[in-house]
């Protein structure tokens, strides 16, 4: 709140030019001195919405203590909310005043062409004398409103500081903020003379132009106090806090695995932080920069390997300075990236192929990975598991590329493997559980349903055919060839004809249509020759 000081000592020197002017003024001196009490005016009114914006940023860091510590704050913040609305509330008690007394005197004249838009223009009677004597003088037929205003000042500021009354508050400090803040509704007196009327000689015998002014100096001082007040009621927070009676030295690194060529960076910092001090640290022999109560350290990942941090931080104690020691370590390591398609560096057409991807120091919701065209990935149950879907043609190819989400926030490329997309190959036609050669009848008539298997070659367990059409053709040694045609799978009608065959005939299983993974249709080329024995 340094610059809510420097504020109030333009503050004072404004005031006392504005007494100047009204002593100036009551010697009948020309109109420049009605211009300079609007310059006056425009000055008071920067310096209340300068001081009203600090008060703000003063706000917003209560808020931001409310959220990291609640319970210390919570009371100060409530008796800031409170002085925040004692201020505004009296702030636009004196605007629709000002407001009053300026349309019943013409009101203010218009922006001359090429004025910054919401720019407070001088007023259209800035010596008018009248109308807003009637509205502040008291007595028959006046309005009475000076003396209201009066006691609204007087109120506003005994409010204010009434927030501060509080056993762990000096009582000091609210004297010496009453004894100088200008927001007060007295006439100055010398010595051995009486209290003058305020009402009178600042409000009905002033002319317009001093009596607007006087209402936004009013204000200003008015922000300039609610100001004061916050700065004290802000400093409470860690007035009670025990700073540094029983701590601990502590190393916070994003991450303890650091690629070559990247930079490690650390935080070192007291527990029961305290962002105003400004402790001295020293890692590795060297002291390193503070910020906000934290020692940064950063050095480049030059080499692969283990780095040992030892260092210390200098605290003051009840004894004098104390040091705090801590140690740990870091890695580095060269950039690298495990890709492994599961069963082997082919992915297939309407299959899930299973893919594992995983970066050696990073973890695995910190790793990004990408798919070429013609793959789709999907993430599945399980670190860095992952199923690709291809479906480009026979004898393209697709990569599959690893990245790593940076400390710093970048994105940094680990590495990549490139895939062939291949068609599942044809399966070849099973009678039930036999191949072709020579079978006997018994073992024939007892299978159910025709199959088509890729047999135990294939990288892929339980991809499974389902056969949806098939013919069939029995050739026995003598006479005539007994064909049928199967829609489905089902042998039933194909067992009949064995039934009836004899050893030397032959049964041929050929045409065979069949659906895979994914809807894959496959029309086999192969046919199955049996020789009944």
């Amino acid at each position: 709140m340094s610059g809510v000081s420097d504020l109030n000592a333009r503050q004072r020197m404004i005031n006392m030019m504005y007494l100047v002017l009204l002593a100036l003024l009551a010697l009948n001196v020309s109109k420049e001195i009605l211009k300079s009490f609007h310059l006056m005016e425009v000055s008071f009114e920067n310096a209340k919405a300068n001081i009203d914006d600090k008060n703000s940023i003063v706000m917003q860091q209560f808020e931001a203590s409310m959220e990291s510590n609640q319970a210390r704050t919570k009371e100060w913040f409530e008796k800031a909310k409170e002085v925040r609305k004692i201020s505004k509330d009296f702030c636009d008690y004196v605007e629709k005043i000002k407001k009053d007394i300026e349309t019943n005197a013409g009101g203010r004249l218009p922006a001359e062409q090429g004025e910054a838009a919401g720019v407070l223009t001088e007023l259209a009677a800035p010596d008018q004398m009248e109308k807003h004597a009637n509205y502040f003088q008291s007595g028959s037929g006046n309005q009475g409103h000076g003396k209201e205003l009066q006691n609204a000042i007087e109120k506003a500021r005994k409010d204010m500081l009434a927030v501060l009354n509080h056993p762990r508050i000096d009582k000091s400090i609210v004297t010496n903020l009453d004894k100088n803040t200008a927001l007060r509704a007295e006439y100055p007196k010398s010595k051995g003379t009486n209290k003058q009327d305020w009402v009178s000689m600042y409000l009905v015998h002033s002319p317009l132009a001093g009596v607007t002014a006087l209402l936004s100096k009013t204000e200003s001082d008015a922000k300039n106090l609610e100001a004061e007040v916050l700065n004290v009621l802000i400093k409470q927070i860690d007035a009670a806090t025990i700073k540094f009676d029983a701590v601990e030295a502590k190393i916070i690194a994003p991450s303890s695995y650091i690629m070559q060529g990247s930079e490690y960076q650390a935080e070192i910092v007291l527990m029961a932080l305290n962002t105003t001090a400004e402790p001295t640290i020293f890692v590795n022999g060297e002291k390193i920069p503070v910020e906000g109560g934290k020692g940064i350290y950063k050095v480049p990942a030059t080499g692969v390997g283990v780095h040992p941090i030892k260092g210390y931080i200098e605290v003051d104690g009840p004894d004098g300075i104390e040091k705090k020691e801590f140690s740990t370590e870091w890695q580095s390591f060269q950039p690298a990236a495990t890709i492994s398609a599961e069963a082997m560096n082919v992915l297939y057409i309407g299959l899930e192929n299973p893919i594992s991807v995983s970066v050696p120091g990073f973890r695995a919701e910190d790793v990004v990975v990408s798919a070429g065209p013609g793959c789709v990935l999907s993430k599945t149950s399980g670190t860095g598991k992952y199923i690709a879907k291809v479906s480009r043609v026979k004898g393209s190819k697709t990569q599959i590329s690893a990245s790593v989400k940076m400390p710093d926030g970048t994105s940094r490329r680990m590495g990549s493997m490139e895939y062939r997309i291949r068609e599942v190959p044809n399966p070849e036609p099973m009678y039930g559980t036999l191949s072709g050669g020579a079978q006997g009848k018994g073992a024939l008539m007892a299978q159910r349903t025709l199959n088509a298997s890729l047999g135990s070659g294939f990288a892929f367990e339980g991809v499974r055919f389902v056969v949806t059409k098939f013919a069939a053709l029995l050739v026995p040694r003598t006479g005539n060839a007994r064909p049928v045609t199967v829609n489905g799978n089902s042998l039933a009608n194909v067992n009949n004809l064995v039934a009836g065959a004899r050893a030397g005939d032959k049964l041929i299983i050929a045409n065979v249509e069949c659906k895979g993974p994914g809807g894959i249709q496959k029309k086999l080329t192969a046919s199955l020759v049996i020789d009944i024995k």
